[in-house]
Parts: C-alpha cells; sequence; structure tokens
C-alpha cells in the first residue's frame, strides 16, 4: 500500500471519528436554544463565523431601488433621493426599472427552459457541447433587442437630469471609483 492511501485512510477514520463524537455531542446537548441562536443559525445556513459569507445576497435590494446608468452602474437609492427628481423623471424611472425587471424575469425564466437541451443530453448520456453554446447564443440574441430598449429607457433618465443633477451622480461615480480603486491598489502592487 502506497504511502498517499495509507494517509488518505487515516483521514477518513479520524473524520469519521470526529464527525461520531459530534454527533454525539449534539445528542447530548440540551433540547432547549435560545430564540436568537436558532434564527441565527438558521439565518446563515451554518455558515455563521465565516467572514464574507453574511451579507454577499444583500445588495438585491439596494439594486432593486437603483437606477442603472449604462456604463455607469447602479445608482442608490439615497443618491437618487438626493436628486430631487421631478414627476417626468420619476415617471421614466420607474418605467425603466419595470422594464428592466420583466427583462431580467423573462430571461431567467428562459435560462430554466433552456437547461431541457443540457438534460435531453444527459438523459441520452452523450454530449453535445455545440449544440449547448449554439442553444445559450441564440437565446442571447433573443433578448438583445430587448436589452437595448431598456438601455435606451436608462440613457433617456440621464439625458432627463439637468447638469445639477448629472454633477451629483457624477460625485457619487467619482467617489466609489476612488473606492475600488483603493481596494484594488493592493492587489496590483503584489
Amino acid at each position: 500500500m502506497n504511502r498517499s492511501a495509507t494517509l488518505a485512510g487515516l483521514t477518513l477514520a479520524v473524520a469519521a471519528a470526529f464527525s461520531g463524537s459530534a454527533l454525539a455531542a449534539t445528542d447530548a446537548a440540551p433540547a432547549t436554544q435560545t430564540k436568537a441562536t436558532s434564527a441565527e443559525a438558521s439565518r446563515h445556513d451554518g455558515k455563521a463565523g465565516k467572514p464574507g459569507k453574511e451579507g454577499r445576497h444583500h445588495a438585491g435590494k439596494q439594486h432593486r431601488d437603483a437606477a442603472w446608468i449604462p456604463g455607469l452602474g447602479p445608482v442608490p437609492k439615497p443618491v437618487l433621493d438626493g436628486l430631487a427628481l421631478n414627476d417626468a423623471q420619476q415617471k421614466q424611472l420607474t418605467e425603466a426599472r419595470d422594464a428592466q425587471r420583466t427583462l431580467h424575469q423573462a430571461m431567467r425564466e428562459d435560462r430554466q427552459a433552456g437547461r431541457a437541451t443540457l438534460d435531453a443530453q444527459l438523459q441520452a448520456g452523450k454530449l453535445d457541447p455545440r449544440a449547448l453554446v449554439q442553444a445559450r447564443e441564440s437565446q442571447r440574441d433573443k433578448f438583445r433587442a430587448q436589452a437595448e430598449g431598456v438601455q435606451k429607457q436608462w440613457l433617456a433618465l440621464w439625458d432627463s437630469l439637468d447638469a445639477t443633477q448629472q454633477g451629483k451622480v457624477t460625485e457619487f461615480v467619482k467617489q466609489r471609483h476612488a473606492e475600488h480603486g483603493k481596494r484594488r491598489a493592493p492587489a496590483n502592487q503584489g
């Protein structure tokens, strides 16, 4: 028996021993848990204590209420609130958000339906990557015109902003760009 197989076997045996003792310990633990502990465990799905896992999916609320200016990215609600949009601009913002949501929902549903090609290939036991690429490209082409329409709505909102409003957005983007640059700087120095 070679050395790596022996090491792998020992590792497996130690892991099994610890998991068995962990199971015994959880069985012996008191059945009463505080609501906070239970809520915390369910909220993090067992990821409590792991850095960076807790908040990564919480940006959805910020992005849901943001304006998506093409080329600039999301402009969050607090910045939009500071722009004091007039009724016509607010209507453009709402229409662009609704169009964006409709597009994303349609793309999500189409992607789920498009997985049928892969499922059929897996069932048949024969994969054809070219057919999968072709299906993905046809899905992309299917939504390209609709995506360009949504992009035009966001650009129309930008065009409707007066110079002061555009200046506030410019300051926000400048600030965000500088913050991102600071985070990237250590990686570039290595």
